[in-house]
């Protein structure tokens, strides 16, 4: 398949993708939720005053009714609403945005892992993925979840490709680093993966030529994490983490067993999320469709058939980073069995 095809098709998918993620998202879902004011709200007081609803100027964390949230969507949000306005469109309109670049990387990082003989089952991987309840429900939402998913999705790209160019580390720690300032998720999710991406491949990171890089990535993530530094110690930045203090190790332990069990259950990930509250869920529809069960089969098939080889520890492992980690802990982001990570 020529090049000039490949990017038709690629477009093709971003176009679709575009008209199901933009269409009537002023008034689709209606109305304009708390957590969609109370962001909106606040992006329209740091425009106005340079301050938030709480009178604080440019805070590190901004207060919610109730609860903390990071600033980056906040702030990306300013320039919109200053030149496109205040419609609950323009608020909406950068997970949109998000979502379709995350269909771009996406489709690059698969490419890159080379799992597919195929170039017809890339894309066709692609365009469920551009499909898949859980990211068409996050696009047309004016909060962080997908912006946050992005900069994550792109954080694991340029990591990826470090192995071959290790330049890329900065970028990767660069994106890593700004996703954590997007959402609560992606602070526990970006020393997680770190941690497994240097323990797995450390024959691979650790070679001679790639140790300037590493430390120049290392200075990277201190840098861009000195605002979070300087809020460590505030109840503010573990506000997400209260329920997690509540209970003692063995109940922490047994929470983690049984909403790891109802997320992968087969009626959580094709029927119904096991969703309290209402405005986080379509009823009937669930993480993926129903008929992506079988493709979930044949994929895992894939898998075994190429167990022997070295290549298969890094496919598993930015793959499942890359689509079952990020759909995991994103459904936990906005589910009713969330405990921790939202």
């Amino acid at each position: 398949m020529t090049r000039k095809f490949s990017a038709l098709i690629l477009l093709l998918i971003l176009t679709f993708a575009g008209f199901v993620y933009f269409y009537r998202l002023n008034s689709i879902p209606n109305g304009f939720y708390v957590d969609e004011a109370t962001i909106a709200y606040n992006a329209i007081s740091i425009l106005q005053t340079g301050k938030d609803i709480f009178a604080q100027q440019y805070p590190i964390l901004f207060r919610l009714l109730g609860s903390y949230t990071p600033p980056l969507f906040i702030y990306l949000s300013v320039p919109f609403i200053t030149f496109f306005g205040m419609e609950p469109f323009i608020f909406r309109s950068i997970s949109a945005i998000s979502a379709l670049v995350s269909i771009v990387f996406f489709f690059f990082l698969i490419k890159k892992l080379n799992i597919f003989k195929s170039s017809i089952t890339l894309f066709f991987a692609t365009f469920f993925y551009a499909i898949s309840p859980w990211l068409v429900f996050n696009a047309r939402l004016g909060y962080e979840v997908t912006l946050a998913y992005l900069l994550f999705n792109i954080g694991i790209y340029f990591v990826y490709i470090a192995f071959k160019n290790p330049k890329n580390l900065i970028w990767g720690s660069i994106f890593l680093s700004l996703s954590t300032y997007a959402a609560h998720t992606q602070r526990y999710l970006v020393p997680i993966f770190l941690t497994f991406y240097f323990l797995v491949f450390r024959k691979l990171v650790f070679q001679k030529r790639n140790l300037r890089f590493l430390k120049l990535s290392f200075l990277v993530i201190i840098l861009l994490q000195i605002p979070n530094f300087l809020v460590l110690n505030t109840p503010a930045f573990w506000v997400k983490n209260e329920r997690l203090t509540e209970q003692n190790s063995s109940q922490v332990v047994s929470s983690i067993i049984n909403q790891t069990f109802t997320y992968i259950s087969p009626r959580n990930l094709f029927y119904e999320l096991s969703d309290i509250d209402m405005q986080h869920t379509i009823r009937y529809l669930s993480s993926f469709h129903f008929n992506q069960k079988n493709w979930l089969q044949i994929c895992f098939t894939s898998f075994c058939n190429i167990f022997n080889s070295r290549s298969f520890l890094r496919t598993v492992y930015f793959h499942s980073k890359s689509i079952t980690v990020f759909t995991a802990f994103d459904y936990c982001h906005r589910s009713g069995v969330r405990f921790y990570l939202d």
